[in-house]
C-alpha cells in the first residue's frame, strides 16, 4: 500500500494522558489517518513481564481512523528523506487492512516530519519488548520535555483524527477571559470552531446511529444544533464511553455485563435543555457543551467502574 500524507505531527495530551504521533492523507484529516499512541504517565522504561502476551496497557497502540485499534504489531520503520516505510506483523496488517508494508510519502514541512519521527520513536519504543520495532533513519531521539519546549506558539499545522476507540477527537476549552470578551457579540474566539455544513462523512455517521445516540441526536436537533456539531458531540461522547469499556474489559468484565451497565447509565442522563443553541454567544454554547460531556463522563465512570 502506498499513500501521500499531507498532515503529520506529534503531541502530548495531558488530559487523555497520551503521547502520540500521527499522519493523514488529507491536510484536513480526511482519507487514511494513522496514529501511534502510548500512555504518557507510564513508567519508562517499561517494567512489566517480558513474556507477557497481554498488550493492553503494556504496549503502544496503533489506530486507523475510526476503523481499527491494535496494540503492538509494528515490526519496522525506515525513512529515506521524506518517505517512510512501515512494516506490520501479519495480525496487525489484517486488522488495519494496510498489508504488511505501508509506504508513506510525507508532503509536510521538515519541522513537522521531524516532530512526527521523534514522537513516533517515543511512542513505539515503550512496552512489551517483543513489540518494539526496528527504527531506521528517524530524527535524533530527544526527551519528551525537549519536544514540548520546542512546540511553536502559532496554531498547530497538524490535524486531529476522529476515532471511536481511543479518544483522538477532543474539544478545546475556552478560557473565562475569552468568554467575557465574547459577551458583547461579534465573531467567536479563534479557539472555537465555527459550524459548517455537514461533510459526507458526518452525514454517513449520523445515518447509521444506534437507537440511543439517535435519541440524543433528535434531542439536540430540537435544541437548535446543526448536524456538524451533533456529529462532533456524539463522537466525543462515544470516545469517552469506549475508554470506560476498555477499562472494564481489562478488569475482566464480560461484554454482556458491560452492555447492562451502559443501559443503566442511559436511563439516567442529565437533561439537555441548558444546551439550547441561540446563536448569540457561540463560545459560551461550546463551553457549556464541553462541560456537559465532562460531567457525563465522570458520572458514567463513577457508576460503571464503581469509583468513589
Amino acid at each position: 500500500m502506498h499513500i501521500l500524507a499531507k498532515a503529520a505531527g506529534g503531541e502530548v495530551d495531558e488530559y487523555y494522558d497520551v503521547l502520540e504521533a500521527f499522519f493523514a492523507e488529507g491536510a484536513d484529516g480526511s482519507g487514511i489517518v494513522m496514529t501511534f499512541q502510548r500512555q504518557l504517565s507510564a513508567e519508562e522504561p517499561w517494567k512489566g513481564d517480558v513474556s507477557t502476551d497481554d498488550y493492553f496497557n503494556n504496549s503502544y497502540c496503533i489506530t486507523l481512523g475510526s476503523e481499527a485499534t491494535i496494540y503492538g504489531g509494528l515490526e519496522q520503520v525506515s525513512f529515506q528523506d521524506s518517505q517512510g516505510c512501515f512494516y506490520f506483523s501479519g495480525h496487525a496488517a489484517a486488522e488495519l487492512g494496510t498489508g504488511r508494508q505501508l509506504v508513506v510519502d510525507f508532503a509536510v514541512s521538515e519541522k513537522l516530519l521531524q516532530r512526527f519521527q521523534r514522537f513516533l520513536r517515543q511512542a513505539v519504543t515503550w512496552g512489551v519488548p517483543s513489540q518494539i520495532p526496528q527504527l531506521n533513519n528517524l530524527a535524533v531521539e530527544s526527551p519528551i520535555a525537549d519536544d514540548l519546549d520546542t512546540q511553536p506558539n502559532e496554531p498547530d499545522e497538524g490535524i486531529k483524527a476522529p476515532n471511536l476507540r481511543d479518544g483522538h477527537l477532543k474539544l478545546t476549552f475556552v478560557s473565562q477571559e475569552e468568554l467575557d470578551r465574547d459577551e458583547g457579540g461579534g465573531s467567536p474566539p479563534d479557539a472555537v470552531a465555527v459550524s459548517s455544513e455537514p461533510s459526507p462523512e458526518d452525514i454517513a455517521y449520523l445515518s447509521n446511529l444506534t437507537p440511543f445516540p439517535q435519541k440524543i441526536c433528535h434531542r439536540l436537533r430540537g435544541l437548535g444544533w446543526i448536524d456538524t456539531d451533533i456529529c462532533s458531540f456524539l463522537i466525543e461522547f462515544e470516545n469517552k464511553r469506549e475508554h470506560i469499556r476498555a477499562e472494564l474489559r481489562a478488569n475482566g468484565q464480560s461484554e454482556i455485563d458491560i452492555q447492562k451497565l451502559e443501559e443503566l447509565c442511559e436511563t439516567d442522563m442529565a437533561d439537555f435543555s441548558h444546551l439550547r443553541r441561540s446563536g448569540g454567544n457561540r463560545a459560551l454554547e461550546q463551553y457549556q457543551s464541553e462541560l456537559y460531556l465532562l460531567h457525563e463522563n465522570k458520572r458514567q465512570r463513577k457508576f460503571m467502574l464503581n469509583e468513589e
